[in-house]
């Protein structure tokens, strides 16, 4: 029989977070990131496509583009992490649920 790996799986929310800004609902206000937050992404794991992802979800929609097209993904030994980052899920004024479903967060501050 063959073994397979048993991954532990996580989903952790990255905050983009502009000088001056100190609450949640301004990060979440955050539409656009910067060069050096992009680069800071790279770093941390791969941008994916959602549409037609196959492995390790994070609770993303991999179907309809509801929770925006792209996120970052890393997959480090037997752990998978899904990110999900502020300025690449779509933005709703009025949802005060926006990452509530999130395990620890980052804030990146430029």
């Amino acid at each position: 029989m063959d073994e397979q790996p048993i991954y532990t799986r996580y989903k952790v929310g990255i905050m983009f977070c502009r000088a001056g800004q100190s609450t949640e609902e301004h990060m979440y206000n955050n539409e656009h990131s910067s060069a050096a937050f992009d680069e800071f992404l790279d770093f941390i794991g791969q941008r994916v496509r959602l549409k037609g992802w196959d492995q390790y979800k994070g609770g993303l929609d991999t179907r309809g583009d509801t929770t925006g097209t792209h996120s970052i993904y890393c997959e480090y030994q037997a752990h998978e992490v899904m990110f999900h980052v502020s300025t690449l899920l779509p933005f709703t004024p009025s949802n005060r649920q926006q990452g509530s479903n999130i395990y620890p967060f980052l804030s990146v501050v430029e």
